[in-house]
């Protein structure tokens, strides 16, 4: 599987959901997993994870963004069976903070641009 990296902005203090395709995700053996600085995301305050069986994708739903939740998130599936599962890298997305001013205003360009 071929790894990918994508980028998602996000204000302070707004909601932020970060999604990668899992071809290979299947109800009844398998799940998506978040990891963060090398640590699988717990359902916490601000997080959640969810998977879309029907659309192969997986989520990870960030609500009331904060500077702590920057940085590269990995998207990976787990696969049950056998003794042990084991885990396949899917892909890297980076949170990053959406300034206000010009990066705003440079990917509105951007969107325009491509219609």
């Amino acid at each position: 599987m071929e790894a990918r990296q994508s980028v998602v902005l996000a204000e302070k203090g707004s909601s932020a959901t970060l999604e990668c395709d899992s071809p290979q995700l299947r109800s009844f053996d398998s799940r998506g997993i978040w990891k963060f600085k090398g640590v699988e995301i717990e359902e916490n305050t601000n997080k959640k994870t969810t998977s879309n069986y029907t659309t192969k994708k997986v989520y990870l739903h960030i609500a009331n963004v904060s500077e702590s939740d920057f940085g590269t998130y990995a998207c990976f599936l787990q696969i049950r069976g056998g003794n042990r599962p084991y885990q396949e890298f899917i892909q890297h997305i980076e949170l990053k903070l959406l300034e206000k001013s010009g990066e705003f205003h440079l990917l509105l360009f951007l969107l325009y641009r491509l219609h």
